[in-house]
């Protein structure tokens, strides 16, 4: 199967904030329509989305253009900003964890809540415990003897259990459900995607659904593994076979296909669309078969594209002196 790989070398020119092809008009631009074409067809345009003379690292991005970011104001001093795409800021406080030395955060959904972990010394031992976070109120709760993944539109949060117990998903105290598979991503219909199980080092890329089980994907060979999908269900995107003796990168699509994806396109925490736009490989971005140099389809010099949302949208983290998070947007001319 041939792949091609699009972006680099590519001639761009920089008009007011936006990349478009030489030539183009950026007079009239207008949110692209769904589902999304081939990334190089549209304009983008640039935001920062973090202060100025701030090391700061892209997080997440949710459907409104919100963005979670990390901040070091001083070296080895790590703080959080939930940065809204109306322009206001809010510091992510944590409520009754003044003891804790270390907070991290991992993931947000439409409301505002987040995973993440935090740290706390008591005598000699260190002591680390996982979270769901209000990031507005700082509201917290705490997920005892979990390892969260993932987080969901409702809230629910999966997770890994400390030790040899199951991996779960956590709606709240005393409420979880134990999973069958290995989990990597949980989707907003409350369904997991990743792997099960079978002899020795073998696994069959699957797809748990709450009332139904595990329903397999066919196609990656016998050392398959779903690790994303798109907020409908589709595309799953993961890694298998894709040629004997050699393991790549994989997209199950809704009606029962799958094709081979450019190499390393997927990782342990991707994210893909619906529109199948998947990043999560350093400043790659794959679509329709299609590696695109993300850098260089908008001019910039990205060390790392973390988060995309439905309107293709991509959170990254811009290379520097110090750097910075940024939220590239693409638009159609009218």
């Amino acid at each position: 199967m041939f792949i091609s790989i699009l972006g680099r070398g590519l001639p761009l020119l920089m008009l007011a904030g936006c990349v478009a092809a030489p030539g183009g008009d950026t007079d009239t631009l207008v949110t692209p329509a769904l589902p999304l074409s081939a990334p190089e067809s549209y304009v983008w345009t640039v935001q920062e989305a973090s202060p100025e003379g701030v090391d700061a690292y892209a997080i997440d991005l949710d459907e409104d253009g919100d963005v979670l970011i990390r901040l070091y104001r001083e070296p080895g001093v790590r703080s959080f900003e939930l940065r809204q795409a109306d322009g206001s800021v809010h510091v992510v406080r944590p409520v009754d964890l003044d003891h804790a030395s270390s907070l991290e955060l991992l993931r947000m959904n439409e409301d505002g809540l987040a995973i993440g972990s935090i740290e706390w010394v008591e005598g000699p031992d260190i002591h680390r415990e996982t979270l769901r976070l209000d990031l507005s109120s700082g509201a917290v709760e705490l997920l005892p003897r979990l390892e969260a993944l993932d987080i969901n539109a409702s809230g629910d949060v999966l997770a890994h259990t400390w030790g040899t117990g199951p991996p779960v998903v956590w709606s709240g105290p005393g409420e979880q459900v134990e999973l069958p598979l290995s989990p990597n991503a949980l989707l907003d219909d409350g369904s997991v995607v990743g792997s099960l199980r079978g002899e020795g080092t073998q696994s069959q890329a699957a797809r748990w659904v709450p009332g139904l089980g595990v329903l397999l994907l066919e196609g990656g060979g016998t050392r398959a593994g779903a690790a994303a999908a798109g907020p409908d269900g589709w595309p799953i995107v993961g890694t298998g076979v894709v040629e004997p003796g050699l393991s790549g990168s994989i997209q199950w699509d809704r009606d029962g296909s799958f094709h081979v994806l450019p190499p390393l396109a997927v990782r342990w925490g991707s994210r893909v669309n619906g529109s199948g736009w998947l990043v999560g490989s350093g400043d790659m971005l794959v679509h329709d078969g299609v590696a695109y140099d993300i850098g260089t389809l908008v001019g910039e010099d990205l060390e790392a594209a973390v988060a995309i949302n439905e309107r293709g949208q991509i959170l990254a983290t811009r290379r520097g002196e110090l750097r910075q998070a940024v939220v590239l947007t693409p638009s159609e001319r009218r």
